[in-house]
């Protein structure tokens, strides 16, 4: 996709520390000539904030200013936290990375072109499990959420949602139900075309579905719902008190409205089948103490995880010589569920509905940046907007200027 460009830019540049006023100077700049309605960004180290601020409008029709309080989706960033939750489960025993997922699951999960060859927990992590979906699909997975104005729901914009395939009203709405409806060889949603031609651990795929498969193994060992074991062992551990995995789980009041790529504002929603892959609801100032705790992991000074869990999440999982077909050479690597750039920098991109956000550190500096915005760079039919990608580097670039005291 369109946004895994971004992964080029998580690198840092050494250059000489900047005031904070002479930043947001800066990045005021670049917004008076975007396109964004509105965006947030945070730059962390491992000891706290270093710079934070809100730019533009959380709601441009109402004049409601876009803060670092101000709540929406992060898209896949989102899958992060299953990477944090699934090493929390690897330390309390449930399995490992090789841990075959039909020694776990309630139902079996097979490649029918490769039956006798197991798709194991490392391969879910790294998109190589050969689980696979088509982007017509995935849009019957949405559901519009009941805080929307009449307004919205008459819209042109929602009624061609619902033409595409948006608010399917027969999709099942759990992990539970819907995952051995796609995956196993008698639920509904099945098909070959479901799974990929090379074998587990062969090819590089993207996986969203796959992604959701590792958070449902969660549930299953911790006799919690996903949601739950987040929230009791990453969100309140590190006081993200405003985050959320549902709207009902948020101050729905400092949530953003959220826009498409032509800046025309949609509808509120939900993957309730799929939601760990890119449900989570956050804010710049939650996910400064989340990217802080990351950086003090990464050095080993976290208890959220075990030091060996920590070292396991961020170590690259492919060696030199066994590479699985279809890496891009502008993304080498991958921990778990997190991506490597080619110059070493750790992150992850996030693009949905109305959201783009990006996530990434940079190892060697101890230096991470967050950044959202509630518009779309890439819509639900692939078209891109390359003006609002070229304000983000911008932005990203000016964030580069900030160093630790």
């Amino acid at each position: 996709m369109m946004l895994c460009l971004i992964l080029l830019i998580f690198s840092q540049k050494n250059t000489a520390q900047t005031t904070s006023d002479s930043i947001t100077q800066e990045l005021n700049q670049i917004y008076s000539k975007s396109k964004y309605p509105g965006f947030s960004v945070t730059v962390v180290n491992k000891n706290g904030v270093l710079y934070q601020k809100g730019f533009g409008f959380a709601n441009v029709q109402e004049k409601i200013s876009y803060t670092p309080q101000t709540l929406q989706h992060i898209g896949s960033v989102s899958k992060t936290f299953i990477a944090a939750a699934l090493m929390k489960a690897i330390d309390e025993g449930y399995f490992t990375l090789e841990t075959n997922v039909n020694d776990i699951l309630p139902f079996k999960v097979i490649n029918p072109n490769f039956p006798d060859k197991p798709i194991k927990i490392k391969h879910l992590v790294t998109h190589t499990s050969g689980i696979l979906e088509t982007d017509k699909f995935r849009i019957k997975l949405y559901k519009v959420a009941q805080h929307n104005s009449p307004e919205i729901l008459q819209s042109e914009m929602y009624k061609e949602y619902v033409r595409y395939g948006i608010d399917t009203k027969d999709i099942e709405t759990t992990l539970g139900t819907f995952l051995p409806a796609y995956l196993s060889s008698t639920g509904r949603w099945y098909s070959k075309k479901n799974f990929s031609n090379s074998a587990p651990g062969k090819r590089y795929e993207y996986s969203n579905i796959g992604s959701v498969l590792a958070a449902y193994l969660i549930e299953v060992k911790a006799g919690m719902s996903f949601a739950e074991f987040s929230e009791k062992n990453t969100l309140k551990a590190i006081k993200m008190n405003n985050s959320g995995w549902a709207l009902d789980k948020i101050d729905i009041a400092k949530h953003a409205k959220l826009y498409d790529i032509e800046g025309k504002p949609l509808p509120f929603y939900s993957t309730p089948a799929t939601f760990p892959d890119g449900g989570f609801i956050t804010n710049a100032e939650d996910l400064g103490k989340y990217l802080t705790e990351m950086l003090k992991g990464y050095v080993g000074e976290s208890s959220l995880l075990s030091k060996e869990s920590f070292q396991t999440m961020f170590k690259a999982q492919f060696s030199v010589n066994d590479m699985p077909e279809n890496m891009s050479p502008k993304e080498p690597n991958r921990a778990v569920f997190w991506h490597f750039n080619r110059k070493g920098a750790i992150g992850h991109t996030g693009d949905d509905l109305g959201v783009t956000a990006i996530l990434g550190f940079d190892p060697k500096t101890g230096i991470g940046k967050f950044f959202i915005t509630n518009i779309e760079f890439e819509d639900f039919r692939g078209k891109t907007n390359p003006p609002l990608l070229e304000s983000f580097k911008q932005i990203w670039q000016v964030l580069d200027k900030i160093q630790a005291k």
